[in-house]
């Protein structure tokens, strides 16, 4: 009787400590980028960038959180008919191909901004066009517009903007309400800042607009510091604030804004009228984050592919009864004749099961 509760003490610490499994982005079931995809590889254990005091002190470091859920994605499969856009104001950097807009999408409205988001969820295909427009024909054109393959690494070409200023795509990093609610985000976000530095880095491909050294270039990735006490914070903003810290988010844009730094969110009405989450977010400022050094992730700089860093799993400090009992528990297993005792019948209860 005392070897079988023995075997099951051993199995309950031995399963207790195996790490849980990771869990991956996906919307509508599907994977978002594959798992090392630099979207989706976590940034808390990376060193903080040498630059990271001066980017934060250039980005307005007293501005609040905002969480902007004013992005809706129109989900499509591969029933739905597609069509060519009549004109790009911007040919050079758009795709001149069929895009398979719904009847009456729905469309970012963020004053100036407008973002038409279209996931094909049989194809894993995101189209994105900036700034639409419908002719009394039905017929669709637009400042810009380009599709992005979720399945794999693949990059805009180098020097080529996007949908947004830093060439990346949008709707991978928008905040899902389905993710929230599910009390996980696996996967970077995307910030829009007052303005940005004219350089960008890794995954970014296209520049920001300031001609001064002092401001996080396109591509930044930030995150919030570990040292940020999230005790009393609502399910949803815990959710959030502890994907920031173990994702963090990228520079994206720039917003001009006055006030905050602006996060990307689906317009699931289950968002409410964001109020409560909002003055949770009133308490989240530029000063509590830190700029992030991801150089050692990248493995080609035309590809989104990343390097996974180590998981360092801190072992927990036993309580005083529970290092007594471990003790205890090493002891009776080194003496020898226990150990092969213990040895054969577990051996012989595994060949009964």
């Amino acid at each position: 009787m005392i070897l079988v509760v023995l075997i099951l003490v051993v199995l309950t610490i031995f399963l207790s400590t195996m790490p849980p499994a990771e869990a991956t982005a996906s919307l509508s079931g599907v994977q978002i980028y594959p798992e090392d995809y630099i979207w989706n590889v976590p940034v808390d254990t990376l060193p903080v960038h040498p630059m990271s005091d001066t980017y934060i002190a250039a980005s307005r470091p007293t501005y609040f959180m905002f969480i902007a859920n004013k992005f809706p994605i129109n989900v499509v499969d591969n029933t739905q008919a597609k069509q060519y856009l009549t004109s790009f104001e911007h040919p050079e950097f758009s795709d001149n191909i069929p895009y398979p807009i719904p009847d009456n999408p729905e469309i970012e409205d963020s004053g100036g901004d407008h973002h038409l988001l279209i996931y094909d969820k049989d194809a894993n295909i995101d189209y994105e066009l900036y700034q639409p427009v419908q002719d009394g024909e039905g017929k669709w054109s637009a400042f810009a517009a380009m599709k992005f393959d979720l399945s794999d690494y693949t990059l805009r070409a180098d020097g080529s903007p996007s949908t947004d200023a830093a060439g990346l795509a949008v709707l991978p990093a928008i905040i899902r309400y389905e993710e929230v609610e599910a009390g996980e985000i696996n996967h970077a976000m995307k910030v829009y800042m007052y303005t940005s530095g004219a350089d960008y880095v890794w995954p970014a491909r296209s520049s920001g607009t300031e001609n001064d050294p002092s401001y996080p270039p396109m591509g930044q990735r930030f995150r919030l510091k570990a040292s940020f006490n999230t005790l009393g914070y609502s399910p949803h903003a815990k959710t959030i604030l502890e994907a920031w810290k173990k994702y963090g988010f990228m520079l994206g844009d720039n917003s001009k804004d006055p006030r905050a730094w602006i996060i990307p969110a689906d317009t699931d009405p289950r968002w409410g009228d964001g109020d409560s989450l909002g003055h949770e977010m009133d308490t989240v400022h530029g000063s509590d984050f830190e700029a992030v050094d991801v150089s050692s992730l990248m493995i080609n700089k035309d590809s989104g592919q990343a390097r996974i860093p180590p998981t360092v799993t801190p072992t927990p400090t036993p309580l005083p009864n529970e290092q007594l009992f471990s003790d205890k528990l090493s002891s009776f297993l080194s003496r020898n004749f226990l150990h092969t005792l213990f040895d054969r019948y577990l051996v012989h209860w595994l060949k009964s099961i």
